[in-house]
């Protein structure tokens, strides 16, 4: 009777036990593994793949040149060039370059003074000469008949381009307020198209092409472009001088802005 009464609180002793170890042991469990180190971070950084900056924007295209309309200018529409200087003085067309003639429109007896600026050999010390001329800027049409009398062209050689630039009497000793100037020589044009001519430096000027009058600083600030079929043609170029100071050239460019004109 004893030993039954007895068994149910042993098998309670060792469900306690039991649970008591087990507690024990995972006490002891969890404790070593937090003393081990932790882990390592896991990243990516060594296997992603190297940065590489963008490529650069791509440039924009050029622009295309914007054609302007021109309407007519073409040499054959273009009026005759009266009182050509080159008529006048009976100048030759060289085989090569231009050949340069080299007048004087003041008095031809100041070839042979002492060079006073601005005209300033009058016995009454007048120095207003030159002046009115680029004020009136009178056309260089109306000097053809003065290159008729004896000793205004004092000089003629053949250039490779149409330029002067000098001071004061170093040139032929033409006072450079007395100078003038005409050029005759041929032109190649070997692409269609419009052309400019662009004169340089100061004083008056006239251009001519075939005859045909393409400037006249009377009238015009700059020159118009003018179309041209390719061919060899005849140019000439005009200049006269009232400064001190000869400074001029005279360029050819294509204008590749304009279109074709209309054919009438």
């Amino acid at each position: 009777m004893n030993r039954r009464r007895h068994r149910p609180r042993l098998d309670r002793r060792l469900v306690g036990f039991t649970v008591c170890l087990a507690l024990l042991t995972a006490l002891a469990f969890n404790h070593q593994h937090a003393r081990q180190s932790p882990p390592l971070p896991v990243t990516t950084a060594h296997f992603a793949p190297p940065v590489v900056a963008p490529p650069p924007p791509p440039k924009p295209a050029a622009p295309k040149p914007r054609l302007v309309p021109v309407s007519g200018n073409r040499l054959q529409d273009l009026p005759p060039a009266p009182n050509r200087w080159s008529a006048v003085i009976d100048a030759r067309v060289p085989e090569r370059g231009f050949n340069a003639y080299y007048l004087t429109h003041g008095s031809p007896a100041r070839l042979h003074r002492t060079y006073y600026p601005y005209n300033m050999d009058r016995p009454d010390g007048s120095s207003v000469a030159w002046a009115a001329i680029g004020q009136d800027r009178p056309s260089l049409a109306g000097y053809a008949d003065r290159w008729l009398d004896p000793g205004r062209l004092v000089a003629v050689e053949n250039r490779g381009s149409i330029r002067i630039d000098y001071a004061e009497n170093e040139f032929h000793n033409i006072p450079a307020e007395d100078f003038a100037a005409c050029w005759l020589g041929h032109i190649h044009i070997t692409r269609g198209g419009y052309y400019q001519f662009n004169p340089e430096g100061g004083g008056l000027s006239r251009i001519i092409l075939d005859r045909h009058l393409i400037y006249d600083s009377h009238t015009e600030k700059t020159p118009q472009p003018v179309w041209l079929e390719p061919g060899t043609y005849l140019l000439e170029a005009e200049f006269l001088s009232y400064h001190h100071v000869v400074s001029y050239r005279l360029c050819l460019a294509l204008d590749t802005t304009r279109p074709r004109p209309n054919s009438p």
